[in-house]
């Protein structure tokens, strides 16, 4: 960024130079009209012009200006924008009546605006967030953004930015959000771990809106993301208010507009947890909404109701292990799945080259699944230490199939025989692995963590887990 100013430093007022120029002038002028008469016109002018030019030059001189030229470099460091688009902003508690969105990002939008200064020194990176971290890939919409996002990580959104900006030195990072953080993790401890400094703007009117505005909020649903149909599962609701001490409200669970669950509320306390019972017939994912009824003067309402996502399963979860030698691995893996209930347990382990023994449901004979219609029935498939070539091409397509198309879990256990040249690289399975097995690659010493890819990061099944406080792997 280039800037060029005029500046005086000589010391004097400009009143007092302006001022001196008048009275100068004026002298001038009155002089030569009064004594040089008989002079010609035009020769009086010129004479006048050239006085006053004088004293013009000689007060410039006792006024010292300087002229400054800046140039500012544009930093190859960047700056990571992060904005909290969950339905907290949404809420319209500022003074204007808009919401804590938009309210933030009025002075960051348009030409002088935050985001635009920044643009013309650092290279900004612009991200959302809400139950996980996305990146924008035209900041041009911003200000077209809308607070609809179900869970508020903040912390998340921190370890996120870090992993996304990994190997980049970040000049700073700008977060936009009103700070309900329902985040498991240390916001604190993310934000030291960034190495960055961070910006803060921060949205809603807490004051204002406590002394001005009473208000009942959900504050947050809890409860499992994934539940079996046909059983009683309760959700666990978090009421905050203020100025409604001693009233009653009403709270219901809804599901597309019908009623599973409702109750009256006597509110007592600034925070407050509340049960709610529900039970659903039908698998798969499904969107209910917890919601209070607002008092007739209570004038924010945005914050009334909250979203919760469930994925409701079938009562048995139907587990297929194929394993291409006996191992630890198989052995620990098929008795806890076992002992739980919820699951049943298909094994094949091949004990010799030409024998091949199944396990769980029933013991002794079987073959393993070929077509995908077998394959589908199983909610997951573990394949162990299996070579490539240990199960024919059609069986590996059809459990690829069984994974895209019909949401077969699929999990790989590796190990020497599977891993030999590319693995399953060059076979149907290569469509669904997470990452491409490297033939030239060196085995990892010592322990390390797993970390989330940006795609994991940004999935709800892995919300607020926290990889960090796991144990290390070796």
């Amino acid at each position: 960024m280039n800037a060029v100013r005029l500046d005086f430093v000589g010391g004097y007022p400009v009143w007092a130079l302006l001022l001196g120029s008048v009275l100068a002038l004026g002298g001038v002028v009155w002089a030569y009209r009064r004594d040089c008469e008989r002079l010609p016109k035009r020769q009086r002018l010129l004479l006048t012009i050239l006085r006053a030019a004088l004293i013009l030059l000689l007060i410039c001189c006792l006024a010292d200006p300087v002229l400054n030229y800046s140039a500012t470099k544009r930093e190859d460091m960047p700056v990571a924008v992060v904005i909290d688009v969950s339905q907290s902003m949404s809420v319209r508690d500022t003074p204007g009546r808009s919401s804590r969105l938009d309210s933030a990002l009025e002075p960051c939008l348009g030409t002088p605006g935050v985001f635009h200064r920044l643009g013309r020194r650092f290279f900004v990176r612009y991200f959302t967030f809400d139950a996980g971290l996305r990146e924008l890939e035209d900041p041009r919409h911003i200000g077209e953004l809308e607070p609809t996002g179900e869970m508020t990580l903040m912390a998340d959104a921190l370890r996120a930015t870090a992993d996304l900006c990994a190997g980049q030195s970040l000049a700073g990072v700008l977060l936009l959000s009103d700070g309900a953080d329902q985040s498991t993790l240390d916001a604190a401890a993310e934000a030291r771990a960034l190495g960055a400094p961070i910006f803060v703007i921060a949205a809603g009117q807490v004051a204002t809106s406590i002394a001005q505005n009473p208000d009942v909020a959900v504050a947050d649903v809890a409860g499992d993301r994934f539940m079996t149909v046909g059983v009683q599962h309760e959700l666990a609701v978090r009421i905050e208010q203020h100025g409604y001490e001693g009233r009653a409200v009403a709270l219901e669970l809804r599901l597309e507009g019908e009623t599973l669950d409702a109750k009256k509320v006597a509110l007592d306390g600034a925070a407050q947890e509340v049960m709610l019972e529900f039970g659903l017939d039908t698998p798969g994912k499904h969107v209910l909404e917890v919601v209070t009824e607002p008092f007739e003067d209570e004038e924010i309402t945005q914050n009334n109701r909250r979203e919760f996502t469930c994925i409701m399963t079938k009562g048995t979860a139907r587990v297929l292990y194929i394993e291409g030698a006996p191992r630890w691995e198989y052995k620990f893996i098929k008795r806890v799945i076992e002992r739980d209930p919820g699951f049943s347990f298909t094994g094949f382990v091949r004990s010799n080259p030409d024998l091949l023994i199944r396990q769980g449901e029933s013991i002794g004979a079987g073959a393993i699944p070929f077509t995908q219609d077998e394959f589908h029935l199983f909610d997951l498939v573990i394949l162990g230490d299996v070579p490539p070539d240990g199960l024919s091409t059609n069986q590996l397509r059809a459990i690829r199939d069984a994974v895209l198309e019909h949401g077969t879990g699929f999990l790989l256990i590796p190990g020497a025989r599977s891993n030999d040249a590319r693995g399953f690289g060059d076979t149907p399975l290569a469509d669904i692995l997470p990452v491409w097995p490297d033939p030239e690659a060196e085995p990892i010493a010592g322990e390390f963590h797993m970390r989330l890819t940006p795609d994991g990061v940004d999935h709800p099944l892995f919300a607020g887990i926290d990889l960090e406080g796991a144990p290390p792997l070796q």
